[in-house]
């Protein structure tokens, strides 16, 4: 048995990273924290940010979390009405 199995060592992100891609999972499915296996993108989505910041002047970081969020909520909530 492995020092991972045993709980004896922990899994880092990269690792995490490269068994969610020869998998072809998201990373919340492969820790469990998400029953979709894996999100697909939409490129027609729009979204309207009303804050005192611009969208636009928001890190890469930011709005990449926004646009994976957006993901995330219509994954979730796929096929319901």
């Amino acid at each position: 048995m492995s020092h991972y199995e045993k709980g004896v060592r922990g899994i880092d992100s990269s690792l995490i990273k490269t068994l969610a891609k020869f998998f072809d999972v998201s990373t919340d499915y492969l820790l469990g924290l998400s029953d979709i296996r894996n999100y697909t993108a939409d490129p027609n989505i729009t979204i309207a940010l009303h804050s005192d910041t611009e969208y636009d002047e928001l890190p890469k970081e930011a709005i990449d979390e926004i646009n994976n969020f957006v993901e995330y909520i219509k994954q979730k909530y796929k096929g319901r009405k």
